[in-house]
């Protein structure tokens, strides 16, 4: 994944930190766990050996997301993931832990996005 280096960019779009935090989660999972979501899904990958052709292949596709994979792993799993990421991982149910992995994005997206648009309110130019 590349990203523009460019100094012309005064604030992070809400997309860009909803995919940091998408990334952040793929990037906990095993290269056994990509290796399943890459062949359940059917994607191409460069080199399966490489975590990060892994990661990018299942970070870019439209068909492998959060919400269609994480329920084939365990709830412990899921806890882990939850753990990694800082949010909360009580709860009994998959879904609980689901719907906070794949919604906390999105809120932490929009967080982020109300204090960037905030800080240029204060700060002077």
């Amino acid at each position: 994944m590349f990203r523009s280096s460019t100094k012309h960019q005064t604030r992070p779009s809400a997309s860009g930190a909803h995919s940091d935090f998408h990334h952040g989660l793929l990037a906990q999972l095993s290269c056994e766990e990509l290796i399943s979501v890459v062949e359940r899904f059917e994607l191409k990958v460069a080199d399966r050996r490489k975590k990060d052709d892994l990661l990018e292949a299942v970070a870019s596709s439209k068909k492998a997301t959060l919400a269609n994979f994480l329920p084939d792993l365990g709830r412990e799993r899921l806890r882990e993931l939850c753990v990694g990421l800082g949010l909360d991982y009580s709860g009994r149910e998959k879904v609980v832990l689901i719907v906070r992995l794949v919604g906390s994005g999105k809120a932490q997206s929009q967080r982020q996005h109300t204090q960037c648009h905030l800080l240029h309110r204060i700060l002077p130019s």
